[in-house]
């Protein structure tokens, strides 16, 4: 099965990590940040790194941490508000999201900071965001909204210029968050229909089979988010319960059984990312 890894997640508006069984908690941010807003965390492949978004400049950059050292470096200075960064798979660029007033597109960037690039706009009035990107390096997967008042998210994947792009789902409501399996075969989502959950794609959009349900207890599960082991075996997913079951991290097997609960103290879903190393 390998090394089982560490889970990075968002708390208090600080970037966390833990063991993949819930163990070992560390706030990654606190001592460098101090009242500041962290989010969106995102391993690098070597697992020595976290990027993630801060507002400690007034508004929200990117930034990586080492893990390690401590050392933090800050990476995007655009105007306007840059989230979601995920990281190329030899680890040298970095996808982002990027919003200034009504406006959206999807960037990347090298890691020092250098060459930002923007490879698509939003569509007037509605949003685009960065998802992930393959394990292959040659696509990205990202959500766009048309919709002027929200609530219409579609997963698409692109070239990494920005060419080529494809539309993979199409239902009422939103289906986002999406994830590449570690073989990039297939691709994990979260959506609000049927009352929501979690489904799984094969990478052309094809063979779209649900994962996970709502408990019977809940009135339905929204703004979650999901993110592989490092095995493709299991996956990590954070989710709002409607009704009283509060908002958790729970890891499940790859077809669905043996959820596991394995926090309990978030107050909001956040963004999670699964690495092996370190």
């Amino acid at each position: 099965m390998g090394k089982p890894g560490r889970i990075a997640f968002a708390m208090d508006g600080d970037v966390h990590t833990m063991a993949a069984d819930g163990s070992k908690e560390e706030n990654e941010t606190r001592k460098k940040f101090g009242t500041s807003t962290e989010q969106d965390p995102a391993w690098s492949p070597d697992g020595k790194r976290l990027a993630f978004s801060s507002d400690r400049g007034g508004s929200f950059d990117i930034y990586v941490l080492n893990v390690t050292s401590g050392d933090v470096a800050r990476v995007t200075k655009a105007e306007g508000d840059e989230g979601n960064p995920r990281w190329s798979p030899d680890g040298k660029k970095l996808g982002l999201s990027m919003e200034s007033g009504e406006k959206s597109a999807i960037a990347v960037v090298n890691v020092d900071g250098t060459a930002l690039t923007t490879l698509r706009q939003g569509p007037d009035g509605g949003f685009i965001g960065m998802s992930d990107w393959s394990p292959d390096g040659s696509r990205i997967a990202f959500a766009v909204d048309t919709s002027s008042g929200g609530g219409e998210l579609d997963t698409w994947v692109m070239r990494v210029d920005g060419s080529c792009a494809r539309q993979l789902t199409d239902t009422p409501g939103d289906d986002s968050g999406a994830r590449f399996s570690p073989d990039g075969k297939h691709i994990l989502f979260g959506s609000n229909r049927d009352d929501g959950g979690i489904y799984r794609m094969a990478a052309d959009g094809t063979d779209v089979t649900r994962v996970t349900t709502a408990p019977r207890d809940a009135s339905g599960l929204d703004t979650f988010r999901v993110a592989w082991s490092p095995d493709g075996r299991r996956i990590a997913w954070t989710g709002k319960y409607e009704g009283n079951l509060g908002t958790g991290i729970y890891v499940i097997k790859a077809d669905g059984t043996g959820s596991t609960a394995i926090h309990d103290r978030l107050d909001t879903a956040t963004s999670i990312d699964w690495q092996a190393f370190r």
